[in-house]
């Protein structure tokens, strides 16, 4: 079964998180051409409100993100390639590891390399 994932399209949303009231609104800005490439692009912002001057209610949401997709994708195994200008390297694909009992190698080099 693929995988699927699914992704909020632009508006203004209410969400509670720890308590507190957050409104976040994604919009998505004009498509414009950018680099050498030619890639269209499209800009993406997100504005996040809360009532009050504390804004360590936003900070926090914000982390918490952050340390979802970071525990995410520590069970991934990126596969990079090279810029096509040689200025770097992009993350081409993200996959789950397949069981060490799948790779075929010499006899004695799986526990070494384990």
């Amino acid at each position: 079964m693929p995988e699927i994932t699914y992704k909020p399209g632009p508006g203004l949303r209410k969400i509670n998180h720890n308590g507190k009231t957050l409104w976040i609104e994604h919009t998505e800005g004009k498509t414009m051409i950018l680099g050498h490439e030619r890639i269209p692009t499209t800009p993406q912002y997100i504005d996040i409100t809360s009532w009050g001057t504390d804004n360590s209610s936003i900070k926090d949401f914000i982390q918490t993100a952050i340390d979802h997709c970071l525990a995410k994708d520590s069970e991934a195994v990126e596969i990079y390639e090279l810029h096509p200008w040689g200025l770097g390297w992009n993350l081409a694909q993200s996959k789950k590891p397949r069981p060490i009992e799948s790779v075929v190698l010499d006899s004695g080099l799986t526990e070494k390399i384990v």
